[in-house]
């Protein structure tokens, strides 16, 4: 059963039992104003007490979830409108300054940011909203996660069954090894992307930040990967 099912069931037996012991026994005699405030206190109560665990287990198991779609977190307060000419990425996480260089599109809006061997990155803003589009294939050449503006799929066939960790606005992938091979955050004003890119022919490309993180040279990383010999 689905986490938030099951606590809506839990929620139900809740109030049946408050509604029991008001009911019965020597609680039924209470003055009715008292038995509605002590109703109103301990229904909320309920929420109180549970909403660590449920929150919990919810984000668990929206992290092992297989599809999705990746939104950026938008303040209440201050939120900002974005033409969507705006289209700004940035290589790894971080802040902006100094340890992250965020770089603006200025090609043609649409066309793929980057091509690497066969897996294009394509980041555009629709209607104010970043929204990402590339492949991330193994190196037999079977595709791991697919992300299509910012509806994500994750391959959960044998062959291709890598740990991964899903939240509203961000995707990271981990390979057999347990090392990232994809790292998605949505932000309001920006993607933060790194990873690694396969083709079939088993040579790939790794996109990352520096590691330890140069404050001097805050640039990416481009590798280029050969199949083992």
């Amino acid at each position: 059963m689905p986490v938030t099912w099951r606590w809506v069931a839990w929620f139900v037996c809740w109030v049946v039992f408050v509604y029991i012991i008001f009911s019965l026994g020597a609680l039924e005699r209470l003055p009715q104003k008292t038995k509605i405030t002590a109703i109103a206190v301990l229904l909320p109560l309920f929420f109180v007490i549970s909403n660590p665990l449920a929150l919990s287990q919810w984000k668990e198991e929206h992290a092992h979830a297989s599809k999705g779609t990746l939104s950026p977190r938008r303040p209440l307060l201050h939120r900002r409108h974005y033409p969507d000419s705006d289209v700004k990425f940035q290589i790894g996480p971080g802040d902006p300054a100094p340890k992250g260089l965020v770089l603006t599109w200025t090609g043609k809006l649409g066309d793929p940011q980057f091509d690497w061997l066969g897996s294009t990155i394509t980041i555009v803003r629709v209607d104010g909203v970043l929204k990402l589009s590339t492949e991330v294939r193994n190196r037999n050449g079977v595709i791991v996660a697919k992300i299509t503006n910012n509806i994500c799929e994750v391959n959960k066939s044998q062959d291709a069954s890598w740990e991964h960790n899903y939240s509203d606005d961000a995707l990271e992938v981990k390979d057999e090894r347990g090392r990232i091979v994809l790292q998605i955050s949505i932000l309001e004003d920006r993607v933060q992307i790194q990873g690694e890119w396969w083709h079939e022919n088993g040579k790939g490309v790794r996109m990352m930040r520096p590691y330890p993180y140069d404050p001097i040279k805050p640039g990416p990383v481009f590798i280029l990967m050969n199949p083992p010999l």
